[in-house]
C-alpha cells in the first residue's frame, strides 16, 4: 500500500499513521497527526459513528449494543472525561447537526420483529448533552436504515428510512411534533435520505430504485418544498448513501457509486447544481459503512470506508475548491485489525477523523480512535 505516494513498511503492529514520523511523510502536504484511543467497546464493532465541533470542543458519538454513547474531545482528538451513555441504541443509524451551544439528534430505531412498530427519535440535547425535548415517530421496520436531522424552516427537521419486506420509503417530520408522512412515491423503492437546512428552506435527497423490462435502475433524487421531485444522477448501486453538504458555491453531493459494473465502488463529490462533469470520483468506498464528508481547509476532507486484498481500513482524502486533488490518499491501516467505519469534522486548520475498529474473531471487542489530518497550504 502506499500513503501520499511513500511506500509503507507495515512493521507488526505500527500503524500507517505513524508514517508522519518517516521524513519523506513529513514533506507531504496532507498528513496525519498523534493518533488517540477514544474508546474500547463492549461490543464487535459501531452501529454508526458521529463527530461534530460545538464551539471549542470536539463530541465524538457512537451507538453499540449498550446504548448510545458521547465522549468529549479537545480539537485534537485527546479525551477529557469518560464516555458516558446518553440514549438507547441507535441499531440503524443516528445523525445530529450542532444547533447553537447543543445539539440536534435523530436515532433511528428499527423493530425487532416484523410485528413491532419501530420508531425515529428527534432530541434535542444541551451543552453538555442533556437531553432537553424529546419526540418518538412511529414508522421504522426491521430493515430500516438511515436517518436524517437539520434545522429548517424555524424548526428541527427529521428524516428517515422505513424499511420491511412490503414498503421501503422515506418519512418526513418537523422532528418535536407529533405526525409526519412519506414524501417519497410509493411506486419506487426508497432509502437512505439525507437532509439539509439552506437558510429557511429544507432540501432532502435519497435514493430510489426500482425494475424497467427486467433490469434494476436506480437515481439519487431531491426533495424540496412546494417543487417536482427532481433528478440528481442515475446510480448502479442503491446502497449509494447520498449526503448533502452546504458551501460558499452552494450544495454539495456526494454519494457512492460504480461508473462501471466491473468499477470498484467509489465515493463521488460534486455540486447539487450545474455541470455534471465537476462530480469527481474521490477514492474508493467498497466499505460497509457510510463515508464521512466535511467541508474543511477551504476544501473538502473524505474519510472512506475500504478494503484492499481482504483488509479493512480508512483512507482519507482531500479536495481543493476546484475538487481537485493536490496529492494521494493517507491510509489508516494496522496489521490484523479492522477499521470498518470513520467520522470526521473541521477544526479549523485541521479536520479531525474518527475511525471505528471492528473486532475479529475471538479478539474482544472494537475501538474508537481519533486522529487529525492536516493539508499544508502555501
Amino acid at each position: 500500500m502506499r500513503v501520499a505516494g511513500v511506500a509503507l513498511a507495515l512493521l507488526g503492529c505500527a500503524l500507517c499513521a505513524a508514517c508522519r514520523m518517516d521524513p519523506a511523510s513529513r514533506r507531504s502536504p496532507c498528513h496525519f497527526g498523534q493518533e488517540q484511543r477514544v474508546a474500547d467497546l463492549q461490543a464487535s464493532q459501531v452501529d454508526e459513528l458521529r463527530l461534530v465541533r460545538i464551539e471549542q470542543a470536539m463530541w465524538a458519538l457512537w451507538s453499540e449494543p449498550a446504548g448510545l454513547f458521547a465522549r468529549r474531545l479537545d480539537l485534537h482528538g485527546k479525551p477529557g472525561a469518560p464516555a458516558r451513555r446518553i440514549g438507547e441504541r441507535c441499531a440503524g443509524g443516528f445523525a445530529v447537526e450542532a444547533r447553537g451551544a447543543g445539539l440536534l439528534l435523530g436515532c433511528l430505531m428499527p423493530a425487532a420483529t416484523p410485528y413491532d412498530t419501530g420508531r425515529a427519535r428527534y432530541v434535542e440535547l444541551g451543552p453538555q448533552l442533556e437531553p432537553q425535548r424529546t419526540q418518538d415517530h412511529e414508522g421504522a421496520g426491521v430493515l430500516s436504515r438511515g436517518i436524517g436531522v437539520a434545522w429548517a424552516e424555524g424548526a428541527g427537521q427529521l428524516v428517515w428510512h422505513d424499511g420491511s419486506a412490503d414498503r421501503q420509503q422515506v418519512w418526513l417530520a418537523p422532528g418535536a411534533q407529533a405526525g409526519g408522512r412519506v414524501v417519497s412515491p410509493p411506486e419506487r423503492a426508497a432509502s437512505w435520505p439525507s437532509v439539509l437546512g439552506v437558510g429557511a428552506a429544507l432540501r432532502v435527497s435519497w435514493v430510489e430504485a426500482w425494475l424497467e423490462q427486467d433490469r434494476p435502475r436506480g437515481r439519487i433524487v431531491l426533495w424540496e418544498r412546494n417543487r417536482e421531485l427532481a433528478s440528481l444522477s442515475p446510480i448502479l448501486n442503491d446502497n449509494a448513501m447520498p449526503q448533502l453538504l452546504a458551501a460558499p458555491v452552494g450544495t454539495l453531493v456526494a454519494y457512492r457509486d460504480r461508473r462501471r459494473i466491473d468499477e470498484r465502488m467509489g465515493l463521488y463529490v460534486g455540486p447539487l447544481a450545474g455541470d455534471s462533469a465537476r462530480i469527481v470520483r474521490v477514492a474508493r468506498a467498497d466499505g460497509v459503512a457510510r463515508p464521512a464528508v466535511t467541508r474543511c481547509m477551504g476544501g473538502v476532507v473524505a474519510a472512506t470506508p475500504r478494503t484492499y486484498a481482504g483488509d479493512y481500513f480508512v483512507g482519507v482524502n482531500f479536495l481543493d475548491a476546484a475538487f481537485d486533488k493536490p496529492q494521494g490518499e493517507q491510509q489508516f491501516y494496522e496489521d490484523s485489525h479492522e477499521y470498518a467505519s470513520a467520522a470526521a469534522a473541521c477544526a479549523d486548520s485541521h479536520a479531525l477523523v474518527l475511525i471505528g475498529e471492528r473486532a475479529r474473531l475471538l479478539r474482544g471487542g472494537g475501538s474508537v480512535r481519533a486522529i487529525p489530518y492536516v493539508c499544508e497550504r502555501d
